[in-house]
């Protein structure tokens, strides 16, 4: 089995480049800096780079299928790098808002809502010092932004909650099935404040949380 076989439909023969200082059997440093090397040479070429030089600089005691995970590790990090959106920062970099922070009045009544009602999944219950919680709730969407339940400690938090957006909608939670989960929720004795409408970006209806934070409950218009 030659290098470029085990390159398989991933990048085409006319494509491929050496790469020189490729490892021997048992050097892990040596594996983990042409990894690096690789991963380096990536971010300044137009095209992905192969370790064709691989078998020919290989001690012989590398065996066929020991250079075959090799460089099919080799290549899944080159192509996970490749593969990733352009950041402001350093090639590849991401950014996401993973957290949005929810001001209530108690942990417990707060999970028992977005869990039981809502149709959230609690993540994260730890205790933090004192007693404080670190309390994460998510919908279903495992890729999606997860709410922290932040319990209000002063006065000036206090009055935050429930009018964190200043009576405007202040989340927005996204649906494939408006009316599936528009019922579920009425069921479960959620208020809805304004009734469903359609709207070029698609269908909605405005409910408020436990506290009063009015929330759309969105379709989006394929």
């Amino acid at each position: 089995m030659t290098v470029p076989q085990l390159m398989g439909p991933f990048v085409p023969i006319s494509n491929l480049k050496p790469l020189e200082g490729s490892p021997r059997r048992g050097d892990v440093e040596g594996r983990r800096a042409f990894a690096n090397a690789l991963r380096s040479a990536s971010r300044s070429s137009s095209t992905p780079l192969a370790p064709c030089s691989l078998a020919s600089n290989a001690d012989e005691n590398w065996t066929t299928q020991e250079i075959a995970d090799f460089v099919g590790q080799s290549l899944r990090q080159v192509y996970r790098i490749l593969a990733r959106p352009r950041g402001s920062g350093e090639y590849g970099s991401v950014l996401k808002i993973g957290l949005v922070s929810l001001l209530v009045d108690d942990y417990d009544e707060a999970i028992d809502f977005f869990v039981n009602r809502v149709g959230f999944r609690l993540i994260e219950d730890r205790p933090l010092e004192g007693d404080k919680r670190w309390v994460v709730v998510a919908p279903s969407d495992p890729g999606g932004t997860s709410l922290l339940l932040n319990r209000a400690s002063k006065p000036g938090q206090k009055e935050r909650i429930g009018n964190q957006a200043g009576g405007r909608v202040f989340l927005f939670l996204y649906t494939d099935n408006f009316t599936s989960e528009y019922e579920r929720m009425q069921a479960s004795g959620i208020a809805f404040v304004e009734p469903p409408r359609s709207e070029a970006y698609g269908t909605v209806a405005v409910f408020a949380d436990l506290y009063g934070n009015r929330w759309n409950l969105i379709e989006p218009r394929s």
